[in-house]
């Protein structure tokens, strides 16, 4: 496949210098930028598509109705809890915080960042 790209002469002959001091060819240059530049909106779209998943999740879990409503929502989700930590159904704060690293270092991973 063929790709022209239009540039003014300064840039061009900075791209050329800039491949030339790699000791690669200009077009080999050119296909790790453009690799480079879907990878990066591949993992946007990912992302983004991510948060509307997220979003809509969210969104479920806002009660909707009145304030009597809401106020019993809440209620419920506190007797819950509560029945958790009597249960010992608890986590602690290290292993939330040890889970989520876990997560962070899995995605950035995945992602292709370490």
């Amino acid at each position: 496949m063929l790709l022209t790209v239009r540039m003014d002469a300064e840039l061009h002959r900075a791209f050329m210098d800039a491949a030339h001091a790699l000791d690669r060819p200009a077009s080999q240059v050119a296909r790790d930028l453009v690799r480079s530049f879907v990878q990066r909106q591949s993992r946007t779209a990912e992302f983004e598509e991510a948060m509307r998943r997220h979003e809509a999740r969210l969104a479920q879990d806002v009660p909707q109705g009145t304030e009597e409503d809401y106020q019993a929502f809440l209620a419920e989700k506190v007797r819950l809890g509560r029945e958790d930590i009597a249960a010992g159904r608890t986590v602690s704060h290290e292993q939330v915080v040890a889970e989520g690293e876990a997560r962070r270092a899995a995605l950035l991973k995945r992602l292709g960042k370490r």
